[in-house]
């Protein structure tokens, strides 16, 4: 059975994708192939994750959309990579570009007999978040992935996805999601990051700063020292 690994990339620091890429390798414990969709709108930072993804091995798409804020295009983009590959993998995984593994995992264990997993979303309308969304593909009508945002209920990327807990809840999976604070830093906005799933995965939030938030710089630094540590502590 093939697992997807989807990482929709959009203005990432390098060495944050670099840490991705080789945790995923050292910790995911599925016959799996990584997916790099890059809709990036700084080509500076996209030619550096280009390079970067060639020197790692994995596969790579520089992709345009014409949505005109991160929500629609990340859509967009995840959207366009499930069209395209749906023919290739039996599980897909979707990973935002900022959330790293830190222990084993496996999609096929963690879903089980169960047809999606995910970090819920949404409160009168659930829905998986597009970061960490996994789901078998034979289980999970197509036209139920849809990464579009929903408007009119302020519903954000991956809005569209309610359907399959609607229809299916009780063979769906909400994975844990865990506040820490960084204690590296001294941040008004961003003082924490996230653990999901057991703490399997730290989600470093708004890495690529479409936010514009002052320091986001040295906030990454102190996350991927945070990570390294946590990769080290767990490595078997």
């Amino acid at each position: 059975m093939q697992t997807g690994i989807i990482v929709i990339v959009f203005n990432l620091d390098v060495r944050v994708f670099n840490l991705q890429i080789e945790s995923i390798k050292k910790f995911c414990k599925d016959d799996y192939t990584i997916q790099v969709i890059d809709n990036s709108t700084d080509e500076i930072l996209s030619e550096k994750i280009y390079h970067a993804a060639c020197d790692l091995d994995v596969n790579y798409s520089k992709i345009k959309t014409d949505a005109l804020d991160p929500s629609h295009s990340h859509a967009a983009a995840a959207n366009l990579a499930f069209k395209n590959l749906y023919h290739e993998y039996d599980y897909f995984f979707f990973l935002d570009h900022d959330c790293i593994p830190v222990k084993p995992f496996s999609v096929v264990s963690i879903l089980g007999n169960n047809i999606a997993a995910g970090v819920q979303q949404g409160f009168e309308t659930k829905y998986f978040w597009a970061g960490m969304f996994m789901f078998n593909k034979h289980r999970v009508k197509k036209n139920y992935i849809n990464f579009n945002p929903i408007q009119r209920l302020r519903i954000d990327t991956g809005g569209m996805n309610y359907r399959i807990f609607k229809q299916h809840p009780k063979e769906c999976i909400w994975l844990d999601e865990v506040g820490v604070k960084n204690e590296t830093i001294e941040d008004e906005f961003y003082y924490y990051y996230l653990m999901l799933n057991k703490g399997g995965f730290i989600h470093f939030i708004n890495t690529s700063n479409w936010r514009g938030v002052p320091n986001t710089k040295n906030r990454i630094t102190s996350l991927i020292e945070i990570t390294k540590n946590l990769i080290n502590d767990n490595i078997q």
